[in-house]
């Protein structure tokens, strides 16, 4: 008699015909019979496995290999714990940056205004009248020249602002006896008129005062026009 899994074994070696499946069990005579069954992880194919041992007729293998269904497996991941790199503080550098920038642009600023003083008309016709005057040559000695700056140019402080009508500048001068500093002022007090000189003197490095506007002309006031021609009057 043929044990329930050997008939169920029968049957799935032969599903189209009953009849066909007892008659091979008739003629088998005593077989045994194991089903492994294998379910392996989610995701992988789920194979069925039955084998029959038919005496010494050998083994035979029936093999179902089915999909199964459900999401994929997760591969697991391990967490790692990175420390963030630290960021250098830039800020001294753009600052550093920015103070030369700015320290460049103003001493160009600096040096251009100078060379427009310098190349003014006014300041050229007070020149002319220091290196002219027989007090200032006393006082210094003769010649009397520009002393430069350390730059090499000489340096005129100061503003000559012709169209607001005012002028304002301070220079160095120097002889072979001493050296001085001129000052010199003068305004415009409306379109239609001259420059008004309001002061114009020679402070030599001895405390010595020399003001052109007395000098030989007493009573008198200077003047000069936009092109920097004094006038006594």
């Amino acid at each position: 008699m043929a044990s329930p899994a050997l008939r169920r074994a029968a049957v799935r070696l032969f599903p189209s015909s009953l009849e066909t499946s007892q008659r091979w069990l008739l003629r088998q005579g005593p077989l045994s019979v194991s089903c492994h069954k294998c379910f392996p992880q989610e995701g992988r194919v789920l194979l069925l496995s039955h084998r029959l041992n038919v005496g010494h007729t050998g083994f035979m293998t029936r093999t179902i290999a089915t999909a199964a269904t459900g999401p994929p497996p997760q591969r697991p991941q391990s967490k790692r714990t990175r420390e963030l790199p630290i960021i250098p503080d830039r800020r001294p550098i753009f600052a550093a940056a920015a103070l030369v920038v700015v320290t460049i642009w103003t001493a160009f600023a600096s040096y251009a205004t100078n060379k427009e003083r310098l190349s003014s008309s006014v300041f050229r016709s007070v020149l002319t009248q220091i290196k002219d005057s027989d007090n200032v040559n006393e006082a210094l000695g003769s010649p009397v020249l520009l002393e430069p700056s350390i730059l090499g140019d000489p340096w005129v402080a100061g503003s000559v602002n012709m169209m607001q009508g005012k002028v304002d500048i301070s220079f160095r001068v120097k002889g072979p006896r001493s050296s001085g500093t001129v000052y010199f002022t003068s305004i415009r007090r409306n379109q239609m008129r001259t420059f008004e000189v309001l002061r114009f003197l020679v402070v030599t490095d001895r405390d010595e005062t020399i003001s052109m506007l007395d000098e030989d002309r007493t009573n008198a006031s200077m003047t000069h026009d936009s092109d920097g021609d004094m006038t006594f009057v």
